[in-house]
């Protein structure tokens, strides 16, 4: 049997990959119904700015070509 913790995390994941592939048709009404289950509004609301602020990130980063590894620091004078 899954750990209650495995359920909330799995949950969590579900939720970031639903939020991150917005455009695949939105989260789906029984992952919603879970998470909300699983989480209490602060939580929610929390994991819900987490996952935009990382998508937000990414999504600025691939935007402007950011490549990781690529950064050089200045040489210091």
């Amino acid at each position: 049997m899954e750990s209650s913790k495995k359920i909330v995390n799995r949950a969590a994941l579900a939720l970031t990959e639903a939020v991150t592939r917005i455009s695949d048709g939105g989260v789906p009404e029984a992952l919603f119904d879970k998470v909300r289950r699983l989480f209490d509004e602060e939580q929610f609301v929390d994991l819900l700015m987490a996952i935009n602020a990382i998508n937000a990130w990414n999504r600025m980063a691939i935007s402007t070509g950011m490549i990781p590894g690529d950064y050089q620091p200045a040489a210091s004078k």
